[in-house]
């Protein structure tokens, strides 16, 4: 099962951190930034895709895919 974001995490969120634990754990990185997204757009603080996307490449390793 998937990790899910709560709105109120939105606004103090570590992109970073959350991007490279998605990338640690082989989540498919579109569909879950798309996912974090729909949750925290309508609060007002969307997610930073720059630290986001840096921090999956980060945790990424397609050797324990």
């Amino acid at each position: 099962m998937e990790a899910r974001i709560e709105p109120a995490a939105c606004e103090n969120a570590d992109w970073f951190e959350i991007g490279r634990h998605d990338g640690e754990r082989g989540r498919p990185q579109p569909a879950r930034y798309t996912a974090i997204s729909k949750v925290c757009v309508p609060t007002g603080h969307p997610p930073d895709q720059d630290e986001y996307f840096r921090g999956y490449t980060a945790g990424f390793n397609p050797i324990r895919r």
